[in-house]
C-alpha cells in the first residue's frame, strides 16, 4: 500500500453546527472535542483511518507527535474550553493531502 501524508490541523473553537459546516464545505474529517484529551483524538482518528484504509500505526505516531508539538498550545485550549459555552468544542480537521489540497484551494477561490 502507498504511503499517504496524513495531516492533522486544530481550527480552533466551534460548536456541532460549525463543525458539520466546515465538513460539508472542506471534505475534510472534522471532529470536535470537549475535553480535549490525546485518548480521544486517537479513537476519533483510528475510526476514520479504519473507515478510509490509511495506515493506522503511522497516524496514530503523526497524532501524537502534533499533540506533543503542541502541547502547551493544547494545555490552554483546554484551559480555555473551561470559560466557553458547554457546546463549545475545540474543533480539529484530518485528511490527506489530496483532501487538504482541495481545501486550501477552495479557500484561494473565496477569497
Amino acid at each position: 500500500m502507498e504511503t499517504m501524508l496524513i495531516h492533522l490541523h486544530f481550527f480552533g473553537f466551534g460548536d456541532p453546527l460549525c463543525r458539520f459546516s466546515l465538513e460539508q464545505r472542506t471534505g475534510l474529517h472534522v471532529g470536535g472535542f470537549r475535553p480535549l484529551l490525546l485518548d480521544e483524538l486517537l479513537c476519533w482518528s483510528q475510526r476514520i483511518a479504519r473507515y478510509q484504509h490509511w495506515d493506522i500505526e503511522p497516524l496514530q505516531q503523526m497524532v501524537i507527535n502534533r499533540w506533543m508539538e503542541q502541547e502547551d498550545q493544547i494545555r490552554g485550549w483546554q484551559k480555555q474550553l473551561t470559560h466557553h459555552p458547554v457546546d463549545v468544542e475545540l474543533v480539529a480537521g484530518l485528511g490527506s493531502r489530496g483532501d487538504w489540497q482541495g481545501h486550501w484551494n477552495a479557500m484561494l477561490r473565496v477569497s
